[in-house]
């Protein structure tokens, strides 16, 4: 016989389940933190990217269970706001904006 004409679909977990992602992850964090040192002065990037994987890192190993469900945006932007003030830069709400339609670009 044929089989319906329908879709079937089977979804696993990717964050490194069955595929390693830490590469994209490490060059989307690594192209946001030279794009940053770019914009301001005296900002070092590997520094920066290196605050950023350890907070994501501690966030998504251990605090994501106590937190309400959130939006990825939101959640980014609050993990590179404790990066950037771990190197004393200031939270700017329209940067965070950038920020993460940066990250998520370079991570798609």
């Amino acid at each position: 016989g044929t089989l319906p004409s329908m879709f079937r679909a089977v979804l696993f977990d990717v964050d490194d389940t069955l595929c390693d992602d830490t590469g994209h992850m490490r060059a989307a964090i690594d192209g946001v933190a030279d794009q940053l040192s770019g914009t301001h002065r005296g900002l070092d990037a590997a520094a920066l990217a290196g605050h950023y994987e350890r907070i994501s890192t501690h966030y998504w190993t251990y605090e994501i269970a106590l937190t309400d469900p959130e939006p990825l945006g939101t959640v980014r932007a609050r993990l590179w706001a404790k990066a950037l003030q771990a190197m004393g830069v200031d939270e700017d709400p329209r940067l965070l904006d950038e920020i993460v339609r940066w990250y998520g670009h370079l991570r798609a």
